[in-house]
């Protein structure tokens, strides 16, 4: 009984009951926090998320760069039977032996490997209206054929 009149006489009870509402004041105020940080957090989840989705859309736009195609040597055989195909044969071959460049007559008739770069080649072939597109049709079908 003395240490309860003791406590009352010192105002312990009023000051533990302070102490209570302090901490019912910071726990409340840490929960708004918390609760503010969470909800931040979920916003910047969102726009990080909607900007992912953009980024991912805007991507699928740019065309996939291509690499340069690169075609093998193609045997005489082989390139003749793809002008064959292509129903080019005698014009080509016309064109190459009825007219004065002698230098693209020896390159054509003694070339026994074709390169798709080759000087001559392009140059013919820019000389006779072909577009490189044609050019690589041919040469593709020419990779088809048997050597």
């Amino acid at each position: 009984m003395e240490l309860e009149q003791l406590c009352q006489s010192l105002g312990i009870p009023q000051f533990i009951s302070q102490l209570s509402d302090f901490r019912d004041e910071l726990i409340r105020a840490h929960a708004a926090e918390i609760q503010s940080i969470t909800l931040a957090s979920q916003a910047k989840d969102a726009t990080i998320s909607s900007q992912a989705a953009e980024i991912t859309r805007l991507t699928g736009l740019i065309p996939e760069e291509q690499p340069p195609q690169e075609y093998p040597p193609v045997s005489r055989g082989q390139l003749r039977q793809a002008l064959r195909i292509a129903g080019l044969l005698a014009g080509i071959e016309a064109a190459i032996f009825g007219g004065t460049d002698d230098e693209l007559k020896i390159w054509y008739q003694d070339t026994v490997m074709f390169h798709r770069d080759n000087r001559f080649l392009n140059a013919f072939a820019a000389s006779q209206n072909m577009t490189e597109e044609q050019v690589n049709t041919i040469w593709k079908t020419a990779m088809d054929q048997q050597p």
